[in-house]
């Protein structure tokens, strides 16, 4: 039976002792027989060894891979004006001699390249002189944003429930948006936009008062449209079309009418 399941004069016999505690002898004998009350020291670990064992644990070894995947930076394929330009001049230049079988002089020639060269000056100027790219596909890209943005929710669901910061959950929402707002600006994925803007939802469909919390909603989905002209800008199409209609679908959310207390 343990100490702790038995009665108390149980445990004071076994331990040969009374309410009093041991006497000097006694304490010296026990000494003797069982070594002072001290934890023997270990061999000290390197510091390195120490950091490094952090990093095993399975789900930092997730957060890990997904960190990578979604540092993945748009990579600029540029398109050497001049090399456009001759393309466009060699396949709209005619050729110096004329359907009839006569001959083009010199001078004639001369300006017809040039004004080839000007028609394909002018045509190059519609191209796009920068395509982007990423070495990752798109769905793993995304899916490691969202990864990480349900991982800062609940990084402030358990800092939370530690230090009993707020009983609101409508705070909790607005504050996992701060966080959200400024990865979604560093690191710009529509999945992790998406997340971001259910937090402002959820701001405002748990919060029961009017006030700061529908301003906070509205102020957040306003601040997710910097994100969607990035993402026209690297061209990214799919993302562009997802998160617009994330966008919408929450627009209309913060348009419905709730009870609140005034």
């Amino acid at each position: 039976m343990n100490p702790y399941q038995m009665k108390k004069e149980d445990v004071l016999k076994m331990l040969g002792t009374d309410e009093n505690g041991l006497t000097q002898n006694q304490a010296k004998e026990n000494q003797k027989k069982y070594g002072k009350n001290e934890l023997a020291e270990g061999k000290k670990k390197n510091p390195f060894i120490l950091f490094l064992e952090q990093y095993k644990d399975f789900l930092v070894i997730i957060l890990i891979i997904a960190a990578i995947l979604w540092q993945d930076r748009p990579v600029m394929d540029r398109i050497p004006a001049e090399s456009v330009r001759l393309e466009e001049a060699e396949n709209t230049a005619e050729p110096l001699s004329g359907e009839t079988g006569g001959t083009v002089s010199a001078g004639s020639g001369i300006e017809e390249n040039t004004a080839a060269g000007n028609k394909g000056k002018d045509l190059s100027s519609l191209l796009p002189s920068v395509s982007y790219r990423h070495r990752v596909p798109d769905v793993i890209r995304e899916a490691a944003g969202v990864f990480h943005g349900v991982s800062v929710l609940c990084a402030v669901w358990m800092v939370n429930e530690s230090f009993k910061l707020s009983g609101d959950w409508f705070v909790l929402a607005a504050v996992s948006c701060v966080f959200l707002l400024l990865m979604s600006w560093a690191f710009p994925a529509a999945g992790l936009g998406m997340v971001y803007m259910a937090s402002s939802v959820l701001v405002y469909r748990l919060s029961p008062y009017r006030g700061w919390p529908e301003a906070a909603a509205w102020v957040f989905l306003v601040l997710a449209l910097p994100l969607l002209v990035r993402l026209l800008g690297e061209r990214r199409h799919k993302a562009v079309v997802c998160y617009s209609w994330f966008w919408a679908v929450s627009y209309t959310h913060l348009t419905l009418p709730t009870k609140r207390i005034v």
